[in-house]
């Protein structure tokens, strides 16, 4: 199963569609030098870092991807020390500027400036309005069919045992919009893939 996950995610290519031209700019607190934030994220299954200093609190990431794009956000308040305090949060690289604004701690961060990040935290405090785990990612999903962090929820079932006929329903209703990305696409090609029975060699 894991080599039809890596076949039909990892390495699909991407089709010809417009680039997403993202800027994330933050604040947190007033840290300095030796702080540093860091960005992952993979980009048509390669993994891709990138790493900011941080002054008086701010750093910046900016870039092209090809479809809006689930990373990780870093911060690392002394990179030197083994034992310093490591902040992360999930960010999603968008067309637009992401402003993530924190007094403190990452953690504690606000995250708008783009519908993919403001849906992210919608879901987060969804979760905890919604402390009962079971069915609360469908009730999201079905809610909020027009949603990045849907696919990704969707995405994020059953890896280690996919279920066609658990999953299937779930990506039928999102929007057209998210079914049709790139991301959208490749993950329908995985579903074919799972209905048809691969197994890998």
């Amino acid at each position: 199963m894991k080599q039809l996950i890596s076949l039909v995610l990892a390495t699909a290519p991407l089709l010809a569609f417009a680039q997403e031209k993202y800027v994330i700019k933050g604040r947190v607190g007033h840290l300095n030098s030796p702080a540093v934030a860091h960005l992952s994220y993979s980009d048509n299954g390669n993994l891709r870092s990138d790493s900011s200093s941080i002054v008086d609190g701010l750093f910046k990431f900016s870039g092209e991807i090809g479809t809006v794009t689930q990373g990780r956000l870093i911060v690392i308040r002394n990179p030197d020390n083994p034992n310093t305090k490591v902040e992360a949060i999930i960010v999603y690289l968008a067309n637009g500027t992401t402003l993530v604004n924190t007094p403190d701690s990452l953690e504690h961060a606000a995250v708008t400036g783009t519908k993919a990040n403001e849906d992210e935290q919608e879901y987060l405090r969804f979760i905890k309005d919604n402390r009962e785990r079971h069915g609360r990612d469908s009730l999201f999903i079905a809610t909020h069919p027009d949603s990045w962090v849907s696919l990704q929820l969707i995405k994020n079932r059953d890896i280690d045992a996919p279920d066609y006929s658990r999953l299937n329903p779930l990506f039928s209703q999102l929007s057209p919009s998210i079914r049709n990305s790139p991301t959208g696409m490749q993950y329908r090609k995985f579903l074919d893939a799972l209905k048809a029975g691969f197994n890998g060699p």
